[in-house]
This record gives C-alpha cells, sequence and structure tokens, in this order.
C-alpha cells in the first residue's frame, strides 16, 4: 500500500466530562518499570509529569471555555433523576446550576449539576447527578447512601450476572436514549467490583462507544447493579470531537511487524507489594522493554507515547553512570533512636535545591513512609502566601527525607494550582538558561549525590521515551533504572526534572530496601523463546481511536487530541498489568491490591479442581481472599494458624482494611503482635469490631495451628453471640460421642446449630486442625447467614 498518509486531524476542540474534575494526568504502566506502591502523584513525577503542577495556558487559550447552553430545563433535569432512579422520587436536590464549575480546565459545559442531599436519621449523604442539558442525557448518578434498610440477607442474589447484564444495557436505553446499543462494546465485564464478601452484591459493566465502528476508551460508560436488580451507579464520559478518518494508511500487517520489537521480553525482577504496605516479595518475570506500551499512529506510522509525543525506541538505550566527587552518605541524628530532626531533614533538602524566594518552611511532621511502613520520613512543606482572586490556593514546596540516613526520596516544586502560574522566581539568583550538555552534567552529579551507589545501582535511560513535547518553558527531564546483579528491578527508578537555569524541580526516586534476600532463591526455568510464545499467544493488536494529552507537564498543557491508532491489547483483558512467571510460564499479577477486590477472571489453582469445598475456594480467590503460590497451587487441605485466619476473615469483612481501618502508629492491642507483624492490621480490626478483647486475651499467638473448637469460638465473636454461648455453656446440650473433651461447649453448640460448622457428625474433634478448605466454607456458610440473625454480622 502506497497511500499519503493524512493527519485528518479535527476541527473542534476535544472536551470531556471527566468523573474526576482534575485529571491531569493519564497513568501508564511502563512495562519493564511496574509501578508498585507509588502514588499518583508520584507515579506522574517518575515520567516526568507532575499531576499538581503546570503552565497556564495562554490567554486566547483559557478563553475558549466552552459556554455553557441549555434545551432542556433544570426542572425537567431533576424529573429526569427522580424517574430514573425512584429512591429519589420524594428527595429535594440542595443545589441545580447550568455547568461544571468545579473542573479546570473547563471541560463539558452543557450539563445540569444537580446537587443531593439525603438524611438518613442524624445522618445525611451528598452526590451529584449531571445530566446533559442539550440532549437530556443521564451523564452521572451514584447513590452514596445506605440503600438497604437494615439486617437484608444478600446471598445469594435475586439476580445473576447474566441477568444484572440485562437490566444494565434496559437502563442505558432509558438514560441515554441517544446511545444505539449497537455502538457500544462491553469491556472488563467483572461479576463484582471493589466489595467485600460480606454485604450488598454489586455488579458493574463497563462498555467503551464505538465511532465508525472503532472503540474510542475515552468514551466510557459504566453501570452498576446491586443484587436485587437496582441500579445503584451510573457513570458516561462525553467526548465531543471531530474523529480522524477510520480508514488507516498502514495495514495491520505492518503494524504487526512495527510491534515485533516492542514484545521483546527481557528478564526482571518483579515486586508484588504486601497487603498493609509490609515489603514485598519478588518473582523473576519476563517483562516487555520499557517502550512496550507506546501506539502506532495508523495515519503515519509512527510510535507514539500516551502525550502524543513522536517516538524513536531504537535510539533509547542504557547508559552507565560515572561516578562524581560528591557522593551520597548516610547523615544520622543524635540520640537514642539516631533520627534526624525536621531542621536537619530541611537544610539538606535546601543545601541541594533550590527553593522559590517567597516561599517559606510552614510545616514539618515525622510521619510513617506511605510506601513502607517501616521507614519514618519527615515530610516538609514550603508555602508562600495565598493569591487573591478566584482560585485562592497557595503554590508549595514538598520533600520527603529518610529520617534515619537522610536521603531525599521525593522533591517537588509544585506550581500553584488554577490557573496554573508559575512561583515567583528569585531574581537575584536567575540565570541564563543552560545548555542540555549542561543539564545532563547536572542531573549526573546530583544522582551521585543523592541516590546511595547510583553509579553501580543505576543505569541512564536516555533519551526519555516518555518526554512530553517541548514546551514554551524548557525543563530537561532524565530518568535512571535501578538494576541488580544486571537485571532491571522492577518499580525501583529514579526520575530528575531541572529547569532551564538548572535549578531542580522535581526528584522521585524508588529503591526497595531487602533486595538481595527477597531475590536470592530466584530462578528462571523458562527461556525467553518459550516465554515468548506464551506472551504472543495471550495478546493482539487493535485499531482504535484513542486520547493524547489533557494535561500538564512540568512546562506546559498538552493539547487533548485523538488519534487513530494500533494498540497492543491483551486478549483476556483481566491480564491486563500481569507478565510471564519465568519459573513456571504462567502468567502473573504484578500486584496484590488490599484496596480493590474485584471479583476477577482469573487462571484457578491446579489442585482445586474436583475439591468438595471447589466452589467456595473459588470464590476465596476472585475476592482475594486466598491466592495460588507460586507453582500455581493453592495446598486447600493445607492447615492453617490463627493468624491466617485473622487475614482471611478481615479480608472478607473489609477488604481495604490493611489501609484504612486502624492507625498505623497506635499501640498495638496484643502483647505478641507489634508494628511490624503481618498480622498486626487485621488484628487492630478485630479489636475495632470488638471481635477480640485484648483485655481477656493479652497474647493472641497468631502463630498457632487454628482448631475446630477455636473457630467456634472466633465465629461465635463475629456474629456477637458472646454472651449467649457463656449462658449456653453450663447446660449445652451437644450429642457428639467425644464431647466431653469440648472445653468451649457453649460456643461450638451455637455454631453448629446455626450449621456454619456442621453438627452431624459423630465427633466434632474440637483439637482438630482447621483447613484452608474448611475456613473458606465457614466464611461462605457465614455469608450466607447475613440477614437470619438478629444483627448484621458485618458493620
Amino acid at each position: 500500500m502506497n497511500r499519503r498518509p493524512h493527519r485528518g486531524r479535527f476541527k473542534g476542540k476535544l472536551v470531556m466530562l471527566s468523573a474526576l474534575s482534575l485529571s491531569l494526568l493519564p497513568l501508564t504502566a511502563h512495562a519493564n518499570e511496574i509501578s508498585t506502591g507509588t502514588s499518583s502523584a508520584a507515579a506522574a513525577s517518575v515520567s516526568g509529569f507532575n499531576a499538581s503542577s503546570g503552565t497556564a495556558p495562554s490567554a486566547a487559550k483559557e478563553a475558549k471555555q466552552m459556554k455553557a447552553e441549555a434545551k432542556i430545563t433544570k426542572d425537567e433535569a431533576v424529573a429526569i433523576v427522580r424517574k430514573l432512579f425512584p429512591k429519589l422520587q420524594d428527595a429535594q436536590p440542595v443545589r441545580v446550576e447550568l455547568g461544571d464549575s468545579h473542573s479546570y480546565p473547563p471541560q463539558y459545559q452543557n450539563v445540569w449539576t444537580i446537587g443531593w442531599q439525603i438524611t438518613f436519621g442524624n445522618s445525611s449523604y451528598g452526590f451529584d447527578s449531571k445530566v446533559d442539558s442539550i440532549t437530556g442525557d443521564l451523564l452521572q448518578t451514584h447513590l452514596h447512601f445506605p440503600t438497604d434498610e437494615g439486617n437484608e440477607a444478600y446471598y445469594p442474589p435475586k439476580v445473576s450476572k447474566e441477568e444484572a447484564l440485562g437490566l444494565a444495557k434496559a437502563f442505558i436505553q432509558k438514560a441515554s436514549p441517544t446511545l444505539s446499543l449497537d455502538s457500544l462494546k462491553p469491556v472488563d465485564q467483572s461479576p463484582y467490583t471493589n466489595q467485600a464478601l460480606f454485604g450488598p452484591v454489586q455488579y458493574e459493566f463497563s462498555f467503551t462507544t464505538l465511532v465508525h465502528g472503532l472503540a474510542h476508551p475515552g468514551g466510557h460508560i459504566s453501570v452498576t447493579i446491586n443484587g436485587n436488580g437496582e441500579v445503584t451507579g451510573y457513570y458516561r464520559n462525553v467526548v465531543t470531537a471531530d474523529y480522524p478518518s477510520p480508514e488507516p494508511a498502514i495495514t495491520p500487517e505492518e503494524a504487526a511487524k512495527k510491534f515485533v520489537p516492542l514484545r521483546d521480553l527481557t528478564l526482571q525482577y518483579v515486586p508484588v507489594n504486601q497487603p498493609n504496605f509490609k515489603g514485598k516479595s519478588w518473582f523473576l518475570g519476563w517483562v516487555q522493554p520499557f517502550y512496550a506500551d507506546l501506539s502506532i499512529d495508523a495515519l503515519t506510522g509512527e510510535y507514539i507515547n500516551f502525550t502524543g509525543a513522536v517516538v524513536q525506541p531504537e535510539k533509547v538505550q542504557y547508559k552507565d553512570i560515572q561516578k562524581t566527587d560528591k557522593l551520597f552518605t548516610v547523615t544520622t541524628g543524635k540520640g537514642e533512636n539516631q533520627l534526624l530532626t525536621g531542621e536537619q531533614a530541611a537544610e539538606l533538602v535546601e543545601r541541594v535545591a533550590s527553593i522559590p524566594g517567597n516561599r517559606t518552611r510552614s510545616t514539618q511532621s515525622l510521619n510513617t513512609y506511605w510506601s513502607d511502613v517501616n521507614k519514618k520520613v519527615w515530610n516538609i512543606t514550603w508555602m508562600e502566601a495565598a493569591p487573591a482572586g478566584p482560585y485562592p490556593y497557595s503554590g508549595q514546596t514538598n520533600a520527603v527525607v529518610d529520617a534515619r540516613t537522610g536521603q531525599i526520596l521525593e522533591f517537588r516544586v509544585d506550581r500553584m494550582a488554577p490557573p496554573w502560574t508559575n512561583p515567583k522566581p528569585d531574581t537575584e539568583k536567575t540565570t541564563a538558561a543552560i545548555s542540555q550538555a549542561e543539564a545532563e552534567k547536572k542531573a549526573l552529579a546530583l544522582i551521585n549525590e543523592l541516590y546511595p551507589n547510583a553509579s553501580e545501582e543505576l543505569k541512564w535511560l536516555s533519551p526519555d521515551p516518555y518526554a512530553a513535547p517541548a514546551g514554551d518553558e524548557q525543563t530537561f527531564g532524565f530518568r535512571f533504572q535501578r538494576f541488580y546483579k544486571g537485571i532491571p528491578v522492577g518499580g525501583d527508578s529514579v526520575s530528575i526534572i531541572l529547569d532551564a537555569q538548572g535549578q531542580l524541580k522535581s526528584y522521585q526516586s524508588t529503591r526497595s530496601d531487602q533486595l538481595e534476600a527477597g531475590t536470592a532463591s530466584l530462578a528462571a526455568n523458562i527461556t525467553k523463546a518459550q516465554a515468548e510464545a506464551i506472551f504472543l499467544e495471550g495478546i493482539s493488536q487493535e485499531l482504535q481511536y484513542k486520547n493524547f494529552g489533557g494535561f500538564y507537564t512540568e512546562s506546559q498543557y498538552v493539547e487533548p487530541d485523538i488519534k487513530l491508532v494500533y494498540q497492543q491489547t491483551y486478549k483476556d483483558s483481566a491480564k491486563n498489568g500481569y507478565v510471564i512467571d519465568a519459573a513456571n510460564g504462567r502468567w502473573r499479577a504484578t500486584f496484590v491490591n488490599p484496596v480493590s477486590t474485584v471479583e476477577r477472571s482469573v487462571e484457578m489453582p491446579v489442585d482445586i479442581a474436583g475439591h468438595w469445598a471447589q466452589k467456595d475456594l473459588e470464590t476465596m480467590i476472585r475476592h482475594n481472599i486466598l491466592s495460588a503460590d507460586s507453582s500455581g497451587q493453592l495446598h486447600p487441605d493445607k492447615t492453617i494458624t490463627l493468624g491466617d485466619w485473622l487475614l482471611m476473615a478481615s479480608q472478607a469483612v473489609h477488604p481495604h482494611y490493611a489501609n484504612s481501618y486502624y492507625d498505623r502508629n497506635a499501640k498495638p492491642a496484643f502483647e505478641d503482635i507489634d508494628e511490624q507483624s503481618p498480622y498486626y492490621a487485621a488484628a487492630q480490626l478485630f479489636v475495632q469490631l470488638k471481635w477480640l478483647d485484648p483485655k481477656k486475651t493479652p497474647q493472641l499467638r497468631p502463630e498457632e495451628t487454628l482448631t475446630k473448637e477455636k473457630l467456634a469460638v472466633l465465629l461465635t465473636q463475629m456474629i456477637k453471640y458472646n454472651k449467649l454461648a457463656e449462658q449456653l455453656q453450663q447446660n449445652p446440650q451437644l450429642n457428639f460421642e467425644d464431647s466431653e473433651l469440648i472445653a468451649e461447649k457453649g460456643a461450638v453448640w451455637l455454631i453448629t446449630q446455626l450449621g456454619v460448622l456442621d453438627g452431624s457428625v459423630r465427633k466434632f474433634n474440637p483439637q482438630g486442625e482447621v483447613t484452608k478448605a474448611q475456613a473458606a466454607t465457614a466464611l461462605m456458610r457465614l455469608v450466607h447467614l447475613q440477614g437470619k440473625l438478629d444483627q448484621k454480622i458485618a458493620m
């Protein structure tokens, strides 16, 4: 094919209605720099971008705010929402306004925003609905208030996943009548999303809109249906733009050839964050190169990164770092714990970084590091006075310093929030712009001074494949990757951004501790050729429309754009973010997410097929309560400890307990479980829910094998029948042959009468050891018991 490539750029402005009012930066998963335990702001900084900074668009661009118009009245908009959500029939909105004043830069403004406030007793709940003021289509409503009015029975749900999907499609037709179901493509239809095993069942369905028959991920629709078949949430992202021609100038065969170098798998130490931020486990993985997430422009054949900038991956290489005169040295404080003072930490930062002259040190606090509870850090902020006007936000400079070593972990000169003005320069220190060569020399000197053993551990990735197009304000960005024994360490990277004068604007460092111990026994049993065959079987390429830009970099606002591209995709969307385990050739997740327990489509362990508890075990796996080991086995008949039960029950009740339901700085509740224990968060949660009383049981002994009798007691405490069990202790009617061996007779009688543990057996065997399968079955029986007791099992 020898057609002339055509850009086909749209004439109109691309605007979107985003779920987040300041969604400035799309986060990308770099194939050989898998980010684990990195906050969104930090991840943006590592990519050479700062989600909370940017240069203001020109006055002309700011004037291009879309004028809010309406063809339907606000009363009609309110009536539309009430009709779609019967629970709002009698609710009164507290605010109805045309346009979206809560987003910057201005996005789609032809929207009625309706603010609801619902009161239940002494509690009130607020949320917004959005209705297109031109078409009357619903754009957003999530019923953020209790939709269950009491102690309801949730299992089994009244509607199945398949029935819920039908209800979701029917609702889309009612909510957005301007859309045709033929223009929607289902994606990632997880049966349950972000929910606990206990409590209401929620089905979430996602769709992407098709334009000219091609997928466009920016045109997103999601519908949430509860187990009763009621719609509890709806979200539609609006994209208004002129799209390029759907005819590619590059054939699929030509695109496939260009994807070949992007699939050149390499070995990498892959980290898996453990729940509760208690460190990482590691495995060796066959991973795509750092530029694997590039797109191929279907009209030019060029490689483009997520900003839309053209990249030449063949020119990107790792370079060695030479030692410089100043090297990082550990700085310790005085006193018994040898921690630095806040003053010492701030001085270390001010020694290597220039703080804007109009900012003064405002706060400094000693905290646990967000990604590692074992690390104490100083969080330091330099602030400037808030300006007058409609955007009273103060610009600030932030730093994070390791309190034990003095290592600067993060530094960022934030610009002010909207309208994104620059910090006032220190005129006395302003100098002429430096050259690229001078910037490189400065960055290499800084990396030696700020990072331990930089010349031995790091390599310089140059040029940066994720750089944005050059802006009006020049900056210099540098990215470094950590290697160990010649193999890249996933997630361990450093980024440095300098301004035009060579002053440090942003620094982000991630360096895993105890890497040697965690990787010592790892070996690759799968060859590169074997891994590539497995990988190629699981991926494909898709012609689609894709959004680029629409966010701020360190130097400019990248205008949004839609391009026609070829994109690498996974045949099984559930494997997005997975890599090939070099030990066994299996697809493996690069994360253990304690916040979101999506009942996802996963490959089940090989040793549970045909097991008597297979169904319950599969549910535990999908809810991330249990997981297979590196060999793909669950070992369902392996006995568990009391600590294992704590983890299982906590994850089942509150999937985000590890980082939301306890105070990390609180005094440990039990004498034998300190802050470093993997059971600490779960134990704290059990105390908070009054399932355990440390006054009665000062030592928990989590490493002891869990017995059936102990499990009966724990289950009784979870349903809060402790006192009833004590009353029954004196005269229980147990019919087991070994009843005289049972010490906790009341608890055993209660739990077997409720059917949570089997009461039909001849012998109860109170000291019998509990297996994973037995624990899973007990949890599921407790789940089905919801709504049949006088009180809720989980709060």
